[in-house]
C-alpha cells in the first residue's frame, strides 16, 4: 500500500506515505476499509478508489 500511495502521488515518499497508514489516514474501497499495515499487499486493484485523509482522493487505473 505505502508504494501504491506514492505512484497515485498522494504522498511524496515512502516514509510520508508510511507515516499516513499508521495514522490510519488510509482508505480504500467503496466500503472506505482503514489499511493500518503499511506492508499489506492489496489485489484486485483496478478501479480502486484509495482516500488519503478527506480531500486526497485517487482511483486505480491498470492497463491501456
Amino acid at each position: 500500500i505505502v508504494h501504491l500511495l506514492v505512484k497515485l502521488k498522494l504522498a511524496p515518499s515512502n516514509g510520508e506515505a508510511r507515516r499516513k497508514v499508521q495514522e490510519n489516514a488510509v482508505k480504500v474501497g467503496p466500503n472506505r476499509e482503514v489499511i493500518n499495515d503499511p506492508k499489506q499487499i492489496l489485489t484486485n486493484l483496478d478501479g480502486l478508489v484509495v482516500r488519503l485523509g478527506a480531500k486526497n482522493i485517487a482511483r486505480v487505473k491498470l492497463g491501456s
